[in-house]
């Protein structure tokens, strides 16, 4: 009887702190997320300024650079470009990847979206240079949300998992 109440002991234990762990994830993959835009951003921007490629070409040179052909933005962009609606299909691409992003970040991605196309090169080029500014605060943000959380919900993980333990067992 002892050993059965002390493996439900720690498997309790161990799934309260993999839950822990894993919420703890979010942030980093957060941090991570924004990163990767920043960087595709900083690409996009790179490009139009001395390739002067179309956008498709250019975002499905940032999606297998930098994002290594995994879903993202980028790609999905490409395959919603059907129609000629740049805005439409950039906002349909951002909400089927927003998974890390906050809604701050949603709508600093859009921004990015909603000129897409639509002006010359002088005004896209200035238009990343906004986004990437804003995504330069965000990415602060999200460090400092990560550093505060991070070790937070791996301890209540923890402390959880011995809670229910004291108390039902």
């Amino acid at each position: 009887m002892f050993l059965i109440k002390l493996v439900d002991s720690v498997l309790i234990i161990l799934v309260c702190s993999y839950i822990g762990i894993n919420k703890s994830r979010y942030f980093t993959f957060r941090v991570n997320n924004l990163r990767n835009l920043k960087s595709s951003f900083n690409m996009f921007k790179t490009k139009l300024m001395f390739t002067y490629e179309p956008i498709q070409e250019v975002f499905h040179d940032i999606s297998k650079t930098i994002y290594a052909d995994k879903d993202n933005i980028f790609k999905s962009y490409i395959e919603n470009l059907k129609n000629d609606n740049y805005e439409d299909s950039w906002n349909l691409s951002v909400a089927e990847n927003s998974y890390g992003f906050t809604k701050e970040d949603i709508g600093i991605i859009n921004g990015f979206g909603n000129l897409l196309g639509k002006t010359d090169l002088n005004g896209q080029l200035n238009e990343v240079e906004l986004a990437e500014q804003f995504l330069d605060k965000q990415i602060i943000d999200a460090e400092e949300e990560r550093k505060k959380n991070n070790k937070l919900y791996k301890s209540l993980g923890i402390i959880i998992g011995i809670g229910i333990v004291i108390v039902f067992i």
